[in-house]
């Protein structure tokens, strides 16, 4: 990512990183104004949530730690009850896809006492205000296999004669758009091994999200 003035003129750039399962690793940050030139290092859990970011930054030619966040879960689906507004929101808090709730954020900082403490709380309630969605019960959308390898298949209960899908890489890239109906088979074969995150929408209103492991 680079951000330019109307001139030509680079005010800083970020190179970002992933590995093999299409999981953040590193983010490189230079601010050619200040001078400034950071490190981002980002560890996962087995289901791949993130637990703990690295920062550091050059002093001198020397790479020295900064402090670090580490993020805590809970153990509930919070897919369906956060909606997602903007790229924004999604790039700097994404809760939506998560398996578990993230429940806090503890900021360390290297140098000083200070610890600072972020808390999240979620309510019941879905966008629109109601716990239902198009009267379709949530708990009977059902994906599976999960993980997949060639095959995958949404099986939902409702009113609905096909919804919408969308799967993107953890990165926010749209791999798959398209409309299917309950029980179709959808093939994922020619998708790369990794994480992908899924939605399923009818009329634009999100029924169904998750995490989706294609190996």
């Amino acid at each position: 990512f680079k951000f330019v003035f109307d001139d030509n003129v680079a005010a800083y750039h970020t190179f970002y990183e992933w590995d093999s399962e299409n999981k953040l690793k590193t983010e490189l940050f230079e601010d050619y104004i200040w001078q400034d030139k950071t490190k981002t290092e980002y560890s996962y859990n087995s289901i791949a949530d993130i637990i703990k970011s690295n920062y550091s930054s050059w002093e001198n030619s020397v790479l020295i730690s900064s402090g670090y966040d580490e993020y805590f879960y809970c153990d509930s689906n919070c897919s369906e009850l956060v909606e997602l507004q903007n790229f924004a929101e999604y790039f700097y808090n994404p809760i939506e896809f998560k398996p578990n709730k993230l429940i806090s954020k503890i900021a360390h900082y290297n140098g000083s006492s200070f610890i600072g403490n972020t808390e999240y709380y979620y309510s019941p309630v879905t966008k629109g205000g109601t716990t239902e969605v198009n009267n379709l019960n949530i708990a009977d959308c059902k994906v599976y296999p999960n993980p997949a390898t060639d095959k995958i298949t949404f099986s939902y209960n409702g009113n609905f004669d096909k919804l919408n899908l969308k799967l993107y890489q953890v990165t926010g890239a749209c791999v798959m758009d398209r409309e299917i109906s309950s029980q179709e088979n959808v093939s994922v074969k020619n998708l790369k091994n990794g994480i992908y995150l899924y939605k399923l929408t009818n009329n634009n209103e999100t029924i169904k999200s998750g995490k989706l492991v294609k190996k």
